[in-house]
């Protein structure tokens, strides 16, 4: 008789405490819950009302970051008006740990001390798997790291070669020879100067538009004498077989004229300004 009462009254203390935890649950599940929609509505608030345009872009990303899909803005920025937390490195070290075996992998064991996460890292939405630029080069994409570098004992990333020559060796369609007029920037600096070896947001792997590249060595008031960065007109006719670069904006850039390496006329001219040459391939003949 005793035992029975025993076993009950600890068979009804179980049923309590299980009560007691379900209930705090339910509650804390609540508070977590307010807590998000509070987030929410302080987001829509003070981040959206702004940054509504690109938002609204990051929102159609196929890859996006969790941080930006939980719209914890402030994991990674200080506040709605300052940059970032810290060093640029730094906001991405408080979730990704550099030592875990997961970057290691993909990384190659590299040092990855010091490395400027978003050279090749989108921080938010990204059509590219781990959020990669939209332009990615061949080799890195498909882990043929092997084919530029190699990796020392301690981690350290060396090319096998001069950073011209490893480039070079597979992009044969840039060496200049032939070509009767050299730009002094391919004789002086390197091809990393201009372009990312891994990944960028602009085609050919610039690392920015094409026209600030340029304007890091030219005086952009010498461009007056053709506008730069401006959408043609309606006058402007396309003779067929005509092809002209166009930024993503559809302007006319540096490289809608000239070439950026060598070229066989002066100044780095496409074509001739002669009749049916450089002027022709926007204006055509009328």
């Amino acid at each position: 008789m005793h035992k029975n009462k025993l076993s009950s009254n600890c068979i009804s203390l179980f049923k309590q405490l299980i009560r007691f935890w379900f209930c705090l649950f339910i509650f804390c599940f609540f508070i977590f819950s307010l807590a998000q929609a509070e987030d929410i509505t302080e987001f829509k608030r003070k981040c959206r009302a702004c940054h509504k345009e690109i938002l609204d872009e990051w929102d159609l990303a196929d890859v996006k970051h969790y941080p930006y899909v939980e719209q914890k803005c402030v994991s990674c920025h200080a506040s709605e008006h300052k940059k970032f937390t810290a060093e640029l490195e730094k906001p991405c070290l408080i979730c990704h740990d550099l030592a875990s075996d997961k970057i290691k992998k993909v990384h190659f064991s590299a040092d990855l001390s010091g490395v400027n996460c978003f050279n090749c890292h989108y921080t938010h939405g990204a059509s590219q798997k781990g959020l990669l630029k939209e332009f990615v080069h061949m080799p890195f994409t498909s882990g043929m790291c092997g084919v530029c570098h190699e990796i020392t004992p301690k981690g350290k990333i060396t090319t096998k070669k001069d950073i011209k020559e490893v480039c070079l060796s597979c992009h044969s369609d840039v060496v200049i020879e032939g070509e009767d007029v050299t730009h002094a920037a391919y004789e002086m600096l390197e091809c990393a100067n201009c372009h990312n070896p891994h990944t960028s947001d602009q085609e050919k792997l610039l690392n920015k538009e094409v026209s600030a590249i340029c304007f890091d060595c030219h005086d952009k008031n010498q461009a007056k004498k053709h506008p730069y960065d401006v959408v043609p007109s309606q006058k402007i006719i396309l003779e067929k077989g005509n092809k002209v670069w166009l930024n993503s904006n559809n302007k006319v850039t540096c490289v809608s004229c000239h070439k950026p390496h060598a070229s066989k006329i002066p100044f780095l001219l496409k074509k001739s300004i002669d009749e049916d040459g450089l002027c022709d391939t926007c204006h055509g003949t009328q």
